[in-house]
């Protein structure tokens, strides 16, 4: 992890899970978040995406998440994204979207377009974005 964070270092990709990034570590150096796998519990995914909007970071954070169809962190996903769409209905007083208008009309990433753009085998069928929770992480990032 340290040669990771080293400004200028030779390390350029760092793999970790979710539970791994959970808790106690800053990844300021990175520029792109990518979940590979699923949380039953939304918090650890969010505690982990996190760690790379820390005090200090300086760059413009990308976050992904990669699901495969059909497949059990699909569901997972869905399920967990449902649930808290419902806690928000019930426990905030304004208006909340429901996730499945999410879907990203432009791509502002430009690694991320190049992906889709290249993609002959129709693997992305939808890109969402969290409008609300990206405008927060930007804030975040500036302060």
């Amino acid at each position: 992890m340290d040669k990771f964070e080293e400004p200028g270092g030779a390390s350029k990709v760092m793999l970790a899970s979710i539970n791994a990034c959970a808790e106690g570590i800053s990844l300021t150096a990175a520029s792109r978040v990518i979940l590979l796998d699923s949380e039953w519990n939304p918090s650890k995914s969010k505690q982990a995406i996190a760690r790379a909007f820390r005090p200090g970071q300086a760059k413009e954070v990308y976050v992904y998440q990669l699901l495969a169809t059909g497949t059990l962190e699909e569901e997972k996903h869905s399920r967990t994204t449902w649930k808290e769409w419902v806690s928000s209905m019930i426990f905030s007083e304004e208006q909340v979207e429901d996730p499945s208008h999410w879907q990203a009309e432009k791509i502002e990433d430009d690694v991320l377009r190049e992906i889709v753009e290249e993609d002959r085998a129709t693997l992305f069928h939808m890109i969402m974005k969290n409008e609300k929770a990206s405008n927060a992480v930007v804030r975040a990032g500036k302060d």
